[in-house]
């Protein structure tokens, strides 16, 4: 996987098989800081390598993502994040210094990318050794509408075997591919 300079992500570089241990660790870090298989984890930052390597941790650990987006402000991230009853948030500085708040939310561990807090979650715990295996009607993740008619609603993949989601993961895993 690799990332140009002067484009979203920067300058880093990373093999499958980087890849494939960095999701194992974070996912591991997600398990050991209490997160059960089902639970939310939303992700809220650009996009880039960080993104991608919370996300694939997140399904690979059995969690359903909970994207939110950059452009939206302080009322519609509390509302999703209360709605969704995420446990944990991955972002960047630059959202927790626009929304203060986020480090607020009762019964949310704040994860900040900016201050090595990807490096730290995944030294937390012991590398998943493959994907946890979930129930088919579990969601894979929870995405909002843009809210133009009310409140932002949240929609659920409803079944995250039947569409693919959560089997990818397990494929790539399973092939062992380094490159």
């Amino acid at each position: 996987m690799r990332h140009r300079p002067g484009r979203p992500g920067g300058e880093d570089a990373l093999s499958y098989g980087g890849l494939r241990d960095r999701v194992a660790a974070l996912a591991g870090g997600m398990r050991t800081a209490g997160l059960q298989p089902g639970e939310r984890v939303a992700l809220l930052l650009h996009n880039g390598l960080a993104y991608v390597e919370a996300y694939l941790a997140a399904v690979a650990a059995g969690l359903a993502v909970v994207p939110l987006n950059v452009r939206l402000v302080r009322e519609d991230y509390l509302h999703m994040l209360a709605d969704s009853g995420s446990r944990m948030l991955v972002t960047a500085g630059e959202f927790l210094r626009r929304v203060p708040e986020l480090l607020e939310v009762d019964g949310l561990e704040v994860v900040d990318v900016d201050r090595d807090g990807l490096a730290a979650l995944a030294a937390r715990g012991v590398p998943l050794a493959a994907p946890v295996d979930c129930a088919a009607e579990a969601p894979a993740s929870l995405m909002y509408t843009s809210g133009t008619t009310g409140a932002r609603r949240r929609w659920c993949s409803p079944t995250a075997r039947g569409n693919g989601s959560r089997a990818a993961p397990r494929r790539c895993w399973a092939s062992g591919r380094t490159r």
